[in-house]
């Protein structure tokens, strides 16, 4: 997951993508005119993340019993 997040801050200097081209698309929105383009892998790593700072919680919270 940090290397994900250093490639995403880093990718300017690279000039990389966050998705491949013969890959998963990124999601096209459309809001007020303008397309918003998500990048799917980016999702993936937030859910991954947001499920990692889960389970940390639940298990300090069985371990300490507060």
């Amino acid at each position: 997951m940090l290397s994900f997040v250093a490639a995403f801050i880093a990718r300017g200097i690279y000039k990389g993508t966050l998705s491949d081209p013969n890959g998963m698309q990124p999601l096209q929105i459309i809001v007020l005119g303008s397309t918003l383009r998500i990048d799917l892998n980016f999702v993936a790593e937030t859910c991954g993340v947001l499920a990692l700072a889960v389970i940390i919680a639940l298990y300090r919270h069985l371990t300490t019993g507060r």
